[in-house]
């Protein structure tokens, strides 16, 4: 890669990590997005951001969450009330760039990154498996060939024994063992 797509790609992680932090705090106080946004923007971490892609993710998402909702909760292995606040914006983030020319594999990366970096200890495997069948929901592509199956044990079967063989004893051992008796010398008398 370019020094010059490496700054790009650099410059669109960081507006996703701040457009997500936004949406957090979107989800729990319930401010006006542009006042969200005006604090972000006097933030001194937005320098290395891409301001304009920050802003698209920020205003475009909530307006098009209950679109999102509906694509996201036929997926969770729960209530989506019970989904925290952090993977469902990482979500939404997810949903809005599947629907936007990102491309799908940059979406799992990107998320996933960003549940390891803000989401509970093992959600980013959560977010990868959520955002994998998002793709394939909304890219509509193939599916993915199912993981090979383990072979099972070869089973040996009991054959019964013969009068010719002779069960093997375990307990015995095969050769005497020598036992060392501590002699005393007798004393003269």
């Amino acid at each position: 890669m370019t020094t010059q797509k490496l700054q790009f790609a650099h410059a669109r992680t960081q507006a996703r990590r701040r457009a997500l932090q936004a949406l957090y705090q979107w989800q729990l106080s319930g401010e006006a997005i542009y006042t969200i946004e005006q604090q972000f923007l006097n933030e001194e971490k937005m320098d290395k951001a891409d301001i304009d892609y920050f802003k698209t993710l920020l205003h475009d998402i909530p307006q098009e969450i209950n679109a999102y909702n509906e694509l996201i909760t036929p997926l969770l292995d729960r209530n989506s009330d019970q989904v925290d606040p952090i993977t469902r914006a990482i979500l939404w983030i997810g949903c809005y760039e599947l629907n936007h020319d990102v491309p799908w594999r940059v979406v799992i990366d990107e998320g996933v990154e960003l549940a390891k970096k803000f989401g509970a200890v093992e959600s980013y495997k959560y977010i990868n498996g959520l955002l994998d069948l998002l793709a394939h929901k909304i890219k509509d592509l193939p599916a993915t060939k199912p993981m090979p199956k383990k072979k099972q044990p070869t089973v040996i079967k009991k054959r019964s024994l013969s009068p010719k063989d002779k069960p093997i004893e375990l307990n015995k051992p095969k050769r005497p063992i020598l036992t060392l008796k501590k002699t005393v010398p007798k004393e003269d008398e």
